[in-house]
């Protein structure tokens, strides 16, 4: 169970960054940012330190939390 609640929690993190996507595509015509850093530093101390605006970082952070809710599901189930 608590791999299904990691899971939903860094989920949150992608789904925050797709209306910030949808005004980047409308301004620049692209949706994710020309920086290719994957890490970057957080200043709040929230969150991970995965580039959200970057695909790679981005789609990083949409696989482990989907892998996570999996396996926490199939934990639970099992």
């Amino acid at each position: 169970m608590l791999m299904f609640v990691l899971g939903l929690l860094l989920l949150f993190y992608p789904l925050a960054q797709i209306p910030n996507m949808i005004k980047r595509k409308q301004s620049t015509g692209r949706f994710f940012s020309t920086d290719n850093r994957i890490l970057v530093a957080k200043n709040e101390n929230m969150g991970n330190n995965l580039n959200s605006k970057n695909i790679y970082g981005f789609f990083i952070n949409l696989i482990v939390s989907l892998f996570l809710i999996g396996f926490g599901l199939y934990l639970t189930l099992h």
